[in-house]
């Protein structure tokens, strides 16, 4: 195996931890808003972590676009 391939494996593995996590954030958020009524809107909530530092940017316009 070379260096690239692994390099490419590590970089589409830290991408999917990424998108895992911040699916399970989202999903978080979701289940305490129905819980308590709270009616919070995901592509919004998405949209206000953008400019924030916990949520990669590009990753969150990745999922906003679908």
């Amino acid at each position: 195996m070379s260096s690239f391939s692994i390099i490419a494996d590590l970089e589409a593995t830290l991408y999917a931890s990424k998108v895992c996590s911040n699916a399970q954030g989202l999903a978080l958020i979701k289940a305490a808003s129905d819980v308590n009524e709270w009616g919070v809107n995901l592509f919004e909530c998405a949209c206000l972590c953008k400019g924030g530092c916990v949520i990669s940017t590009t990753l969150l316009e990745n999922i906003q676009a679908t």
